[in-house]
């Protein structure tokens, strides 16, 4: 167990470790990002009470005292993490290099919240299961999925981390980065390393608990072994071959609403906001379904807009927030409903969605496998008046797609007050990671960054942050497009693990393998 305690404890301080480079070189320019860094530097007490009392914990499972390494997991590993999340969720910033290090701060530590949630839950799912002599519905794959999904997002928020300190130790000088020592954290936080880790704890914890008295069988159930295994190529082929690729306008929409449960699921919602922030809508799906909501804002996703709606009888679902003026900038959100069908509908919509159909029907990643789902987006500016609908976009797949020469345009381009929306297409597959960040040589710019991801038809869109319009007469105003290949497991076969199968123009070396790199100028689109 010492090992498992190390591990998560390099795992943590990765945050603090990260942004004291920049600390030790850049408080005479940038004294937020000091005092910043210097109040984050003060939570390694908090730290090293949690390390302590995750030894603890793991301690009382070797001693096979279950009870106890879950209390204290409860009483003194989760609240503290809990105030830390609550602390820099409501902390505000006003640096452009350090609104995309906060983001990623408050994101870590949301997720490493989640993760030692999940893994309380499954001790405990294990503990009760064994005092009500339950073995044989022992199932806790939901938890363990949750830890693994857990773990690919946090490696994704360090990998941008290490890019924007990587990017910060080129923009500004006299910052020194040991990249030996960035790489030794990321290699901790590997998702297959991660997954190996709790997988241990969690057998630990069982065997503990349970000694001889459970049948391997049952434990296999318990974790659905091996029928993730014979379901993975299935899975992937499946999603692969996305069925009923009509469009919105060759469904009757009315009619499918009144079949409850069809296999062409679809939507009929609006936004709209005035007095109150409000969703409302209709849908075929079956009652109970949830229904989850999220937003991103300028590619990034917004933590204080998600929620889960759940369809009544009659097919409606709606929520209401009440309006905060502040939120009405004027900037854009787009805005995501989305319906991932698990073990409660299997019949109704296959194992990984694989019986959906119709315009709604989507592909997303779950521990990097590729599954069906059901989707519809709106994309709204923040401010009164707005009432917008529900869409779905067709997809308009190039001759090339899924070839390992990857192309890369232009498609649209549109200057908004305060943000570009950009859309570009290609011939990579979908749900492969994209980024567009400006750069504008001679001038240092920091925070023009927008997130993505490819859709069916390997085009994505981005907003962007805009540019003073001083810097936007400058002569060369680059934008620099970039993909990576490790989002899914179908993206890492086909184009390799860390994108070292990746050929053509765009394709550029990295530490690890390739990356796709494409650029612009904005005087070539506007």
């Amino acid at each position: 167990m010492g090992e498992i305690t190390l591990f998560m404890k390099r795992f943590f301080i990765f945050i603090i470790f990260s942004l004291l480079f920049i600390a030790g070189c850049m408080h005479s320019d940038l004294k937020e990002i000091e005092n910043y860094i210097s109040e984050l530097e003060k939570e390694r007490a908090v730290e090293n009470h949690m390390i302590e009392a995750l030894n603890l914990a793991f301690n009382f499972i070797e001693e096979e005292q279950a009870e106890k390494a879950i209390e204290t997991l409860k009483n003194d590993v989760i609240p503290p993490l809990e105030e830390i999340v609550e602390k820099y969720e409501q902390k505000s910033v006003k640096n452009e290099d350090l609104i995309e290090i906060h983001e990623m701060v408050v994101k870590s530590f949301t997720l490493q919240l989640e993760r030692m949630v999940a893994l309380t839950e499954t001790f405990e799912i294990i503990l009760q299961d064994y005092e009500e002599e339950n073995f044989e519905s022992l199932n806790f794959k939901d938890q363990l999925d949750r830890i693994y999904e857990n773990n690919e997002e946090d490696y994704q928020v360090l990998g941008q981390m290490n890019d924007k300190i990587m990017y910060m130790s080129e923009e500004y000088r006299g910052i020194e980065i040991d990249e030996k020592d960035f790489e030794e954290a990321q290699t901790a936080a590997d998702p297959e390393v991660m997954n190996e880790t709790y997988t241990l704890i969690i057998f630990q914890f069982l065997f503990a608990v349970v000694g001889d008295d459970i049948d391997l069988d049952d434990l296999a159930r318990g974790i659905d072994l091996g029928e993730e295994n014979n379901n993975e190529n299935e899975t992937d082929e499946s999603a692969n071959n996305t069925k009923g690729q009509e469009n919105v306008e060759s469904i009757d929409i009315e009619s499918l609403l009144k079949d409850r449960g069809h296999p062409i699921v679809v939507f009929d919602a609006e936004v709209s906001i005035e007095d109150t922030f409000a969703i409302r809508g209709r849908t075929n799906l079956p009652e109970d379904a949830r229904i989850s909501l999220s937003s991103k804002i300028y590619g990034r996703t917004n933590p204080y807009l998600k929620d889960e709606l759940t369809v009544d009888a009659e097919g409606n679902f709606g929520v209401e927030f009440d309006l905060d003026e502040d939120i009405l900038t004027g900037d854009p959100m787009l805005l995501h409903l989305s319906f991932m069908p698990g073990e409660n509908y299997v019949d109704m919509y296959g194992e990984f969605g694989e019986l959906l159909e119709g315009p709604f029907a989507s592909k997303y990643a779950s521990i990097k496998r590729t599954r069906l789902g059901a989707t519809t987006q709106a994309l709204i500016t923040l401010e009164k008046g707005i009432k917008e609908k529900f869409t779905v976009r067709e997809p308009d797949l190039p001759s090339d797609h899924g070839e390992l020469d990857i192309w890369m345009e232009v498609d649209r381009f549109e200057i908004h007050d305060q943000f570009y929306d950009i859309i570009v297409k290609s011939n990579l597959i979908s749900l492969v990671d994209t980024r567009i960040e400006i750069e504008v040589p001679a001038y240092r710019v920091a925070g023009y960054v927008g997130l993505g991801t490819t859709r069916d038809d390997g085009s994505f869109r981005i907003q962007v942050p805009r540019l003073d319009k001083e810097l936007e007469e400058q002569d060369e105003v680059i934008f620099i497009v970039e993909a990576f290949a490790n989002s899914t497991i179908e993206s890492e076969e086909l184009y390799g693990t860390y994108g070292d199968k990746f050929e053509g123009d765009l394709a550029v070396e990295t530490n690890r393998g390739k990356k796709i790199v494409y650029k612009f100028n904005l005087h070539d689109v506007k």
